[in-house]
């Protein structure tokens, strides 16, 4: 099923799920904070948690990485 102007659904969450993987591994090897993950990259959190969220991970400061 696909919304107008959108990949099919199972397309995308593959897309959110390789990007998880992407950043929580930049998380863990290069940035201490996704805060400075985001400055460095020039992009709002929003942008990233709000496609996440669609997969049903959030981020967790505390370990610092999306679960």
């Amino acid at each position: 099923v696909s919304q107008a102007g959108s990949a099919p659904i199972a397309a995308r969450s593959l897309r959110f799920t390789a990007m998880l993987s992407v950043i929580n591994t930049l998380l863990r090897d290069k940035y201490k904070s996704f805060d400075e993950l985001c400055d460095d990259y020039n992009i709002k959190e929003s942008e990233i948690t709000s496609k996440l969220n669609l997969i049903g991970y959030s981020y967790n400061d505390k370990l610092n990485q999306f679960k």
